[in-house]
């Protein structure tokens, strides 16, 4: 028997058909709060069924997986989810960066998979920082960072993967303070120097998701965000020498008090 379920992210609704609603309830429990259940009956839906030798997912008429086994089909919707969440909806912009708050604001890290950026983020949460996200920075139209904390699995220096339980969850929006251009390469130490205010921005919209959907929208978003933020560029080696470097520097420029955080609760 098919099971539909609402979703909504902000001002986006989406919804979900199935007939393995197990599936759906597992997701939702990896979600962010930010994403909350509502009424079915959205015009963008999502299909997820039992097949035969496996499970298959469909957006709208589009097929997306064939016979995949339940982790891979949950993992691919949710992903297929937050990508859509970032393209749709018209309140916050998604950064693929990690982010942590530390002394009221936050510590942005643009950069793609493999880059080390969770890596870093998981090291700065262990030296004391507050987690944000590790995959996406939601950014508000007044560049306020939005929590988006999830079970996540780490990859050491992009090898093994282990999970991460951070101490400290944000729970309310924070200022970007610093924005941070770096890399993880072997044997290298943290060397920073500051980035220009054009230099923080094209790095943070090249890690953008709806840049070339909503560019103006986008840099304007950016631009308060970033307007009084400080941009560092420096590759660095070891992450947990790297994460208390940081934080003393940022700690050096003088930032206010900490935001709100919570508990962890996940694993």
């Amino acid at each position: 028997m098919n099971q539909s379920f609402g979703l909504r992210f902000y001002d986006l609704k989406i919804d979900i058909v199935t007939d393995r609603p197990d599936l759906v309830v597992g997701l939702l429990e990896r979600l962010p709060g930010c994403w909350q259940r509502c009424q079915p009956g959205a015009k963008r839906r999502f299909y997820l069924f039992q097949s035969e030798h496996g499970v298959s997912l469909a957006r709208g008429k589009k097929s997306l997986e064939s016979d995949v086994s339940d982790a891979f089909a949950v993992v691919r919707l949710e992903r297929d989810l937050e990508i859509l969440a970032a393209l749709r909806n018209s309140e916050v912009v998604f950064v693929h960066a990690g982010a942590v708050g530390w002394n009221g604001k936050v510590i942005l890290i643009p950069g793609r998979s493999y880059s080390g950026k969770s890596t870093l983020t998981a090291a700065l949460c262990e030296a004391g920082a507050t987690y944000y996200s590790d995959e996406y920075a939601l950014i508000d139209v007044q560049g306020r960072v939005h929590p988006y904390p999830r079970p996540w699995q780490l990859r050491h220096e992009n090898v093994k993967r282990f999970p991460v339980s951070p101490t400290r969850v944000a729970t309310v929006p924070a200022p970007v303070g610093v924005v941070l251009r770096t890399r993880y390469r072997e044997g290298e130490r943290w060397q920073p120097r500051k980035l220009s205010l054009g230099e923080s921005i094209l790095t943070v919209l090249a890690n953008t998701l709806p840049a070339r959907d909503r560019p103006r929208e986008v840099l304007a978003t950016l631009s308060t965000a970033l307007d009084t933020a400080i941009g560092f560029q420096s590759y660095r080696g070891d992450a947990l020498e790297t994460a208390q470097a940081i934080l003393d520097l940022v700690s050096s420029h003088g930032q206010g008090e900490s935001p709100s955080e919570v508990p962890a609760t996940m694993t």
